[in-house]
């Protein structure tokens, strides 16, 4: 498992293949770990989301785990995949499932409203934390804004959710949850890149992983 990743991290532009094998270490912990938790159901399914999140790593940040953090100030997109306390953080702070992210290895503490990126930023930038909460929020999204209008994470976490996919999922992160019900086209370079670099590390028959229903799940998403 961690060897494929890390021979997937190998194929990437960019940062991630000239990590060293102690660096990317607990990278690949945090992706296996946030795909235990967050991945649709599946075995198969554990195998997409581990190469789909090395991929989206490196479109976010090129595996610099403190990308955006330097002199950040105010509320910046931070860390691996590059989340925002005022948008992620507090959605999942709201919603999120705590117990899973702590199974993730994340120590999520505690958010009130007198938080923000400077008090919680340490927390954000911590690799099990940073991939656990991204992973959560794409795979929100593509469980559950397949639609024909928008739902949002307090919506999907009152049963609202419509089945999606992956495809909507990364629209949905890249973009804001609206992204899939006025055009996908906006994503398509970061899709189409994503695509490339997890396309190399897979094997599937018939549709691609990124276009496959994925199911509303609350006792999975949701607290």
């Amino acid at each position: 498992m961690s060897a494929a990743i890390s021979a997937c991290i190998d194929k990437l532009p960019y940062g991630g293949s000239t990590l060293s094998a102690a660096q990317r270490a607990p990278i690949i912990t945090a992706i296996v770990n946030a795909c235990a938790q967050f991945a649709p159901p599946g075995a198969q399914w554990q195998t997409w989301c581990q190469m789909f999140l090395a991929a989206a790593i490196n479109a976010e940040s090129s595996y610099n785990t403190q990308a955006g953090a330097t002199g950040a100030a105010g509320d910046p997109s931070v860390g691996l995949l590059q989340i925002r306390f005022s948008s992620v953080v507090l959605d999942f702070a709201n919603y999120g499932p705590i117990d899973a992210l702590t199974r993730a290895g994340c120590n999520f503490g505690t958010v009130t409203s007198s938080d923000s990126y400077a008090t919680k930023g340490t927390m954000m930038l911590d690799v099990n934390c940073n991939v656990a909460i991204g992973a959560w929020y794409y795979f929100i999204f593509a469980s559950g804004n397949g639609g024909s209008t928008v739902v949002w994470v307090d919506q999907y976490c009152m049963g609202g959710g419509v089945a999606g996919n992956l495809h909507i999922g990364m629209a949905s992160f890249l973009m804001g949850g609206d992204a899939a019900h006025s055009s996908l086209s906006g994503a398509d370079y970061y899709y189409n890149e994503i695509k490339g670099w997890f396309d190399p590390c897979v094997t599937y028959t018939g549709m691609h992983p990124f276009e496959l229903a994925i199911q509303p799940d609350t006792s999975k998403y949701c607290r």
